[in-house]
């Protein structure tokens, strides 16, 4: 005999165990069979993302987009997260909604973190020179004046608007 049957059941946040049993018209109990359910309410975060670029240029902005889902994968609106980075010296800068400017150049960390939750989602982005917006000549050696026809050698060297060298190059001019 095969009885199909329906029953609503509260579930209380987190693990339940539900045991079912069967009893027939002569009052013979079954061995109870046990299942266990996990429940997480729709709308809590469970999982926690953060992406921005993999690579990008000193002195300029760079977004990171932070995104918590729930267990069916819905994202969640208006939950609580700070960003962190690993970054250290001077032009690093943070600015809300989730920019960042970064003048240390090399692989840096942003972290994200819902302490409500107490999940974090890191990120790295690899920070390199940016253009060129300053060059610095230096003339090799320094003479006190320079006639007319000479030819005088120099070093420039171009920075980006952080003060990081951007390449390094020589060219001779001359005067005319």
């Amino acid at each position: 005999y095969t009885a199909q049957w329906k029953v609503n059941v509260p579930l209380a946040e987190g693990l339940n165990m539900l045991s079912v049993t069967a009893t027939d018209k002569a009052g013979n109990v079954s061995e109870p069979t046990v299942v266990e359910l996990s429940y997480l309410p729709a709308g809590r975060p469970a999982v926690l993302t953060i992406t921005g670029p993999d690579q990008a240029a000193a002195g300029e902005p760079i977004a990171f987009l932070v995104e918590a889902k729930d267990d069916y994968g819905t994202p969640v609106p208006d939950f609580g997260y700070t960003l962190t980075t690993d970054a250290t010296g001077a032009g690093n800068v943070y600015t809300s909604p989730n920019i960042w400017t970064f003048c240390t150049l090399g692989a840096i960390e942003v972290t994200a973190e819902a302490p409500a939750t107490g999940m974090t989602a890191s990120t790295t982005v690899t920070i390199v020179p940016g253009r060129a917006n300053t060059m610095i000549l230096d003339t090799v050696p320094a003479p006190a004046t320079i006639a007319a026809g000479e030819t005088v050698s120099y070093t420039a060297t171009p920075l980006d608007s952080c003060g990081n060298t951007t390449a390094d190059w020589v060219d001779v001019y001359t005067n005319a």
